[in-house]
């Protein structure tokens, strides 16, 4: 168990579990699992960045844009790049940028499908970095 302080947390708890070679794991029979998976932020508080920046987020939207995928470098290594445009319930739309697999997995979906067919995105752990968010609706 340690301190949960960092530039950036996958949840929102000031403690962690460090996981050594020396580390034993065994299944707990008296676990009860009352715990939300999902850290939902909504459009306009990801926009006015109203949430702690520093933990990774979720969120669901309809993919209404996407930008031809890429191929960047970065650090000599190449990278997959897909920049998309989400948009909630009620029109608010804000600027994504897909990395690497799932990049690739949404471009291959979108190639082989109806492009007019609606392609719903759930993401899962954001981030914030390297984002330019854009607000418009």
């Amino acid at each position: 168990m340690a301190s949960d302080e960092g530039e950036y947390m996958l949840v929102p708890h000031k403690h962690k579990i460090n996981f050594y070679r020396t580390t034993k794991v065994r299944v707990s029979t008296d676990f009860v699992d009352t715990v939300d998976p999902y850290h939902f932020i909504s459009f306009p508080d990801l926009l006015a960045r109203n949430f702690d920046t520093r933990v990774a987020f979720d969120f669901l939207g309809e993919v209404v844009s996407t930008d031809p995928m890429r191929v960047i470098v970065e650090y000599g290594r190449e990278k997959m790049l897909m920049n998309l445009v989400a948009q909630d319930l009620s029109g608010t739309k804000i600027a994504v940028a897909l990395w690497g697999s799932f990049a690739l997995k949404l471009n291959t979906y979108i190639s082989q499908h109806n492009e007019t067919a609606p392609v719903i995105i759930l993401l899962r752990f954001g981030e914030t970095q390297n984002l330019g968010w854009s607000a418009s609706s």
